[in-house]
């Protein structure tokens, strides 16, 4: 039950379809997607591929936790049930 939960609210493919599509179109997008993947590519640079890509994927693992707690507080299921996942 747990898993089925979690992947309703989490690892819904349409709800990503919907938040990329919500997300590129509002104001600003562009320009921080083009920031970010200017300082990105800097970052890449100076550190190597491989270091590179161990820091942006732990950061992005913790950005996920920050994420699923603003999209559990938006569809107001309480904090008990977000730890009952484990996050």
């Amino acid at each position: 039950m747990q898993d089925i939960l979690l992947k309703s609210l989490w690892y819904s493919t349409e709800l990503s379809h919907k938040v990329r599509e919500l997300s590129r179109a509002m104001p600003g997008y562009q320009e921080a997607a083009q920031a970010h993947e200017a300082a990105a590519k800097q970052l890449e640079n100076i550190l190597g591929f491989e270091l590179y890509d161990q820091y942006s994927t732990a950061l992005m693992r913790f950005l996920d936790y920050n994420t699923f707690a603003w999209y559990a507080l938006g569809l107001g299921v309480r904090g008990e049930l977000v730890k009952m996942f484990g996050f």
